[in-house]
């Protein structure tokens, strides 16, 4: 009987990932190629009953499976770049690079905020942004602190910003777009 309650919750297991990710690929889908922000079939399907919808969202978040590919590839980079420029007391530029970090956990803990950014596309609250400011200033105060002739960090959030479907084939180029532009000194 306990070998038979296993198979069936590892069964439900895997069909909670499978359509999870139905319903993530979907929606992809829709907003790559149709720029559509509305739910597809398989959301529509699930949410048309309130309970098995709140069963299955509760489930999916308090097991990890709502994380999509993160669910298989925690550490997948996001499109989003942080680009610095750190000036030194004269105004002239040091360098213009991405933060470098010396330290496994570090990075993990970089790109791990890398899908923060992503939600500043569509969330615009103030709450979001100070939470947003917070991390870029701990990254800004990192680079003050590894190079001492540095007085000012100039960050520049971007988004690759991939062609549509039918400009590909016309071999046209991806782009950035800046998402925001942050200003640290140092007095």
């Amino acid at each position: 009987m306990k070998k038979l309650l296993f198979l069936g919750f590892a069964a439900m297991h895997i069909v909670c990932i499978v359509y999870n990710n139905v319903i993530i690929e979907e929606q992809s889908f829709l907003r790559f190629f149709y720029s559509k922000n509305e739910p597809g079939i398989a959301m529509s399907a699930i949410s048309g009953n309130p309970l098995g919808y709140n069963i299955f969202n509760a489930y999916s978040k308090y097991t990890g499976a709502e994380t999509g590919f993160g669910f298989y590839a925690p550490n997948v980079a996001s499109d989003i770049i942080l680009l610095q420029t750190t000036y030194d007391k004269t105004g002239s530029v040091i360098s213009i690079a991405t933060p470098k970090f010396h330290s496994k956990e570090a990075k993990i803990r970089y790109v791990s905020a890398m899908g923060v950014f992503m939600d500043k596309i569509d969330n615009h609250g103030a709450m979001h942004q100070k939470y947003l400011n917070a991390i870029l200033k701990s990254i800004g105060l990192y680079t003050f602190n590894n190079n001492s002739t540095c007085r000012k960090v100039v960050t520049d959030l971007l988004v690759y910003d991939l062609p549509p479907a039918n400009s590909i084939k016309n071999h046209a180029h991806a782009s950035y777009l800046k998402l925001g532009h942050y200003e640290y000194n140092i007095k």
